[in-house]
């Protein structure tokens, strides 16, 4: 990811965003929001860090900083001025499910009716609230200016050890005008600085006095789909507890994205040693992919361009509650799982319209094999490649079995987890020889 990043041009930084697009009803507190950020990025470590390079080495570092909250107002005011607006002694919880990569949801956050803040005196957490106007983040967006918080890296930290780790998502907000779709997606489409700027950022869209959209960005070398998910999901607990004049009163974590990172690297070992778990997968994979195809030719209706543009789209598809009995049952008697049935439909699929009969098709895997990591923001999600062979054209039974036959198994060496009760006795990162990260 860091290297991608690099390689990029400064302008064309988007192809990795994630997104969550969130629309918020109510008398929303923006300063208490604001502090929910901050709660969140205290929460999450990756949220924190940027990733310099020494000697064009990448290096994680990690940070006290947080993005501000840039609050737009979408009637076009032309003031801009970072505040902070003082919280309100009490208000509404934000309500919401989580949010599973890029989506747009309604959160209640209340509409008690409550008179709005007027002082502009920074609150004790010091929540940084910045408003623009709409005009000027769409400007900024394209020219480059409004750019997201800059970390300077100073020549004296020391560079913590750690790794580097889907595309544009396409969000539209409906009914709130096409002037906030465009603001949006000008937010959405802009990139990041690794090296400088922290991997995430917010923007706060007012739509109508009791009505406005949260856009929370960030980069895949801090986050996966869960990790939306967990953000929005701790976003809400701390918005909560914030509009009600509280921290929010939560365990911290019982391990950071970083201390998985080291245990991996130690566990997996050097890829030079033969004997080492990471030369063991890797040969596996080897031999796994030997002689797949490259590319898959597929009939196209154009020709593929020169310059990624990242569109895309998605196509429904609804199946009946008789098909789906059906596709179950035959699933139950050939022993496979409907994902498996799934996959063989589409290498049928690929197959017929110009695949060929070695059909190499990609799927996401979550890479949180432990109960430590199911709640932690952090790039845990890996690229999955199923080949599924047509050769001899074998019967649709026949395919299942194949299927089934060549499913990588639990123990197969997507990403290696660590059973539950051992993440207590892995020393921490402040307790490891030669890992440093400043704070």
């Amino acid at each position: 990811m860091w290297f991608l990043n690099r390689l990029e041009e400064p302008g064309d930084r988007a192809a990795y965003n994630v997104a969550s697009v969130l629309r918020l009803t109510g008398d929303l507190d923006p300063a208490a929001l604001a502090a929910a950020l901050g709660d969140v990025a205290a929460r999450h470590e990756p949220l924190r860090t940027i990733f310099p390079d020494d000697d064009g080495t990448p290096v994680q570092r990690v940070t006290p900083h947080h993005p501000p909250l840039t609050v737009v107002d979408a009637a076009g005011s032309e003031n801009e001025r970072s505040m902070a607006v003082e919280p309100r002694a009490k208000g509404a919880s934000a309500q919401g499910e989580a949010a599973d990569g890029p989506a747009s949801d309604v959160v209640d956050v209340g509409g008690s009716g409550a008179e709005r803040p007027t002082a502009v005196e920074p609150d004790a957490d010091g929540a940084s609230v910045r408003r623009v106007s709409a005009g000027s983040l769409v400007d900024a967006a394209g020219s480059g200016a409004e750019r997201s918080p800059v970390v300077e890296p100073r020549g004296d930290d020391a560079s913590g050890q750690g790794v580097a780790a889907e595309g544009p998502p396409s969000d539209v907000v409906d009914g709130a005008g096409s002037a906030v779709g465009d603001l949006v997606a000008a937010e959405v489409e802009r990139g990041f600085d690794l090296s400088r700027e922290l991997p995430w950022r917010t923007r706060l869209i007012r739509v109508a006095p009791a009505e406005a959209v949260l856009v929370i960005v960030a980069h895949h070398i801090a986050v996966d789909g869960v990790s939306m998910g967990v953000l929005a999901r701790d976003l809400a607990a701390a918005y909560e507890a914030r509009s009600g004049g509280a921290a929010p009163a939560w365990e911290p974590p019982p391990v950071q994205y970083a201390d998985y990172a080291l245990w991996q690297r130690e566990t997996l070992g050097d890829p030079d040693d033969p004997d080492s778990l990471i030369a063991g997968q890797l040969a596996f994979w080897r031999d796994a992919l030997a002689g797949a195809p490259e590319e898959t030719a597929l009939p196209a209706d154009r020709a593929r361009p020169a310059v990624p543009s990242f569109r895309a789209g998605v196509v429904p598809i609804e199946v009946g509650a008789d098909v789906h009995g059906r596709l179950a049952e035959t699933a139950r008697r050939r022993g496979v799982t409907m994902f498996m049935m799934a996959q063989a439909a589409v290498a049928v699929l690929l197959s017929k319209v110009g695949a060929g009969r070695d059909v190499p098709i990609g799927t996401a895997v979550a890479g949180r094999g432990d109960a430590a990591l199911e709640d932690l923001v952090g790039f845990f999600v890996n690229t999955l490649v199923l080949r599924t062979d047509l050769g001899g054209d074998p019967t649709f039974a026949g395919l299942l079995d194949r299927v089934r036959e060549t499913q990588p198994s639990p123990r197969s060496p997507t990403r290696t987890s660590r059973s539950s009760g051992s993440w207590t006795s892995w020393p921490r990162r402040d307790r490891c020889p030669g890992t440093r990260s400043s704070r």
